[in-house]
């Protein structure tokens, strides 16, 4: 979903927690590299990074199905 634009937003914000536990539980202890033997934190790190940054700026100008906005509109006030 993410690759493709549809709802992109929330598939980044679906993904965080799986990045976040394969960092702290699988790949913290490994060291910095990712080249190391069963692979360093950084790598994980930066894709949880990038989910939460995703999910803060939004879909994009070319996605498929875009995902509610998330600012209030003027339609909803009184």
């Amino acid at each position: 979903m993410l690759l493709l634009g549809i709802k992109g937003r929330w598939a980044a914000l679906a993904l965080a927690p799986f990045m976040l536990g394969a960092l702290l539980a699988v790949h913290l202890g490994n060291g910095w590299v990712f080249s190391a033997p069963n692979g360093g934190w950084e790598y994980p790190a930066y894709l949880f990074v990038l989910c939460l940054a995703q999910t803060l700026l939004g879909d994009g100008a070319f996605a498929i199905a875009p995902s509610a906005d998330l600012k209030p509109t003027a339609e909803g006030r009184t």
